[in-house]
């Protein structure tokens, strides 16, 4: 009967945790993608200064100051004529962060694509690639929490057997030793 038990809590958090981990998922990427979108627009307003007055360094500090987060991937600035303005990639420097460029490309395959005007005239266009170091950190800490649950939860059912062990058990083990003792 714990056992049993034990297992029937072990599949109902498990489907609830997954579940719950798939829609927060769902939910995170669908607010990625509506900030990079967002810091695609913030990014046109930025840069067109330094466009329209061709400051290649101006360029680059404001797109380090809008897109230097960790859910921006890359950045490319390109002008109306075809040619690269800015090209710029996240650094990476460590094992998460080599797992988190492929993650981010199978979550954002294509860019989010903004383009900087001026008077209903385009200037140049920027793709924005998102990173997936958001949404890892959110599977990854939304992980051990379920862990601790399920992990407080098998406790509680072992407290759970334990008590019922004593409370029914028990006692039909002592009128089983009675019977027997009376034979």
């Amino acid at each position: 009967l714990a056992r049993a038990h034990r297992r029937l809590i072990l599949f109902a958090v498990l489907l609830a945790g997954g579940a719950i981990m798939f829609s927060g998922f769902a939910v995170m990427q669908s607010y990625a993608a509506r900030n990079l979108a967002l810091v695609a627009r913030t990014l046109s307003y930025t840069v067109e200064p330094a466009i329209l007055f061709g400051d290649a360094d101006a360029l680059r500090d404001g797109t380090l100051s809008i897109a230097g987060t960790d859910m921006v991937d890359r950045v490319e600035i390109v002008a109306r004529d075809g040619k690269p303005l800015l090209n710029w990639t996240r650094p990476y420097d460590g094992l998460i962060d080599e797992i988190e460029r492929p993650v981010g490309r199978l979550l954002w395959p294509d860019a989010v694509i903004g383009s900087v005007r001026r008077n209903d005239v385009q200037l140049a266009e920027i793709r924005i690639y998102g990173s997936a170091g958001g949404i890892g950190r959110y599977l990854l800490s939304s992980g051990l929490v379920a862990l601790a649950c399920l992990g407080l939860i098998l406790l509680a059912g072992r407290m759970l057997a334990k008590q019922l062990d004593e409370g029914v058990v028990a006692p039909l083990d002592r009128i089983a030793q009675v019977a027997h003792d009376v034979r």
